[in-house]
């Protein structure tokens, strides 16, 4: 029987597509430690002996955690001891590998490779697009490109009115950008009611047919109605990079802004009714039957929950599947940079290693920090204001979280037990469902005010 020869190929990084011969071993261990077979010492949550691959009964190689909390996945499935094939994915930590077994990749043998660094593309979780020629002066033709881009966007913005005008729809004013494009203020010529529209520009596909497949995707979204999810009303396009959704128009502010904006924090019950209203959009989506659902929104923070009303507080969660759906489309001009800086303090970490097929658990994760924020305005982890993605990143490793008791004294118990279990960092471990973690929220409220709805 021939003994399969083992490579890895990294996925990921600067070194993506570098193939290392691991042919002769019949263990290899990986981490950040120097000591390791295969070091990988600038990827944050990669621990010093992170995970091993090993020979077993003579032709199948196992790939096993070296420690409980390593965040390491197999074809997507978060393991701890695996059989891994030819042409299996492995994630450890934001790292991305690729098993190659006997297939006819070119080799690089150990004593060439060395040890590899990796970049672990923190510009994903930073939104911040990383520019290769950042000390290049300004010259004549990158001022003529500048004019060019204006007039083609003056282009754009003239093109989207009067295709909004054949939907109906009189564009005004805008009101706010984002990750994803811009948004304005726009009347329903008919109703006269005020709607929203947000635009996605720069779509950088060459292809219509995945601007179409994105949009058949987003009218799924239209099925969520839910008081407080934002309402999509319509999708359309107008060429192959620019798509636009007509949205329910909220005028009230982000639930940012709404908690950090006030003289004081919220009482107790407000910061739970907020969160419960959160919970309760995430379980209409989670619940949506298949084809079409569930929908996970994965990409639940502050600025994406909408402040209707103030006293009580209503919420309406925006950008259901937007995530998701660039990735189903292949839109990679944005699904590279979707995440803005603040994202990174409610992703799960088992989103870290993967977000394409993250699941509804990875929206409980973010609600159990969103009740965080609502209670002390600040940030669950153990870290400075303005941490950078890498401590935010490692704090999230070690779990170094803080008790709500730190910044109030006014804060019960099961709150605190709440938002543990939200957060635990084993999924198994976390709320099983958005229904069970609304259950727990509606005990808390029925306490405080009675058995009054939110």
């Amino acid at each position: 029987m021939t003994i399969p020869q083992l490579k890895v190929q990294f996925k990921s990084g600067r070194d993506n597509g570098r193939t290392v011969d691991f042919s002769n071993s019949d263990r290899i261990v990986i981490g950040s430690s120097p000591s390791s077979d295969l070091t990988i010492d600038s990827d944050p949550l990669m621990q010093p002996q992170h995970f091993c691959i090993e020979l077993r009964d003579v032709c199948e190689f196992h790939v096993i955690a070296c420690h409980d909390d390593s965040l390491l996945s197999v074809n997507n499935n978060v393991v701890r001891d695996a059989l891994v094939a030819d042409g299996d994915i492995i994630r450890a930590g934001l790292t991305v590998l690729k098993v190659l077994l006997n297939t006819d990749a070119d080799p690089v043998s150990k004593e060439s490779t060395g040890k590899f660094e990796t970049s672990v593309e923190l510009d994903r979780f930073a939104g911040t697009v990383l520019s290769t020629n950042s000390n290049a002066s300004v010259s004549a033709s990158s001022a003529n490109s500048e004019t060019d881009s204006k007039a083609a966007a003056d282009a754009d913005h003239d093109a989207l009115r009067a295709a909004l005008l054949q939907n109906g729809v009189r564009l005004e004013s805008e009101i706010g950008r984002g990750a994803f494009g811009r948004v304005f203020r726009g009347v329903d010529i008919v109703t006269r009611q005020a709607v929203a529209i947000k635009t996605l520009h720069q779509l950088q596909t060459g292809s219509a047919d995945r601007v179409q497949l994105f949009l058949r995707e987003m009218q799924i979204q239209q099925k969520l109605q839910h008081e407080n999810i934002v309402q999509l009303i319509s999708v359309g396009s107008m060429s192959e990079t620019i798509a636009w959704l007509q949205l329910e128009y909220v005028s009230g502010g982000t639930l940012r802004e709404f908690v950090r904006g006030r003289p004081r924090l919220l009482s107790v019950p407000d910061a739970c009714r907020i969160a419960w209203q959160v919970v309760a959009a995430l379980n209409c989506a989670h619940k949506l039957e298949p084809p079409e659902g569930p929908v996970v929104h994965r990409d639940i923070k502050p600025g994406n929950i909408l402040i209707a009303q103030d006293n009580p507080p209503q919420v309406k969660i925006c950008d259901f599947g937007m995530a998701k759906n660039f990735e189903m489309a292949g839109l990679s001009g944005l699904t590279a940079t979707y995440q803005s800086r603040g994202n990174l303090q409610y992703m799960s970490p088992e989103q870290a290693i993967d977000s394409k097929y993250s699941g509804p658990e990875v929206d409980i994760y973010a609600a159990g920090g969103i009740l965080f924020f609502c209670l002390t305005a600040r940030s669950k982890y153990d870290v400075a204001d303005n941490a950078s993605p890498y401590e935010l990143l490692e704090a999230k490793r070690r779990r170094r979280f803080v008790p709500i008791s730190r910044y109030r004294n006014d804060v019960p118990g099961d709150v605190q037990a709440v938002f543990d279990r939200a957060v635990a960092h084993d999924p198994a471990r976390r709320y099983r469902s958005a229904a069970r973690l609304m259950a727990d929220l509606r005990q808390i409220l029925d306490r405080f005010e009675g058995k009054s709805g939110p």
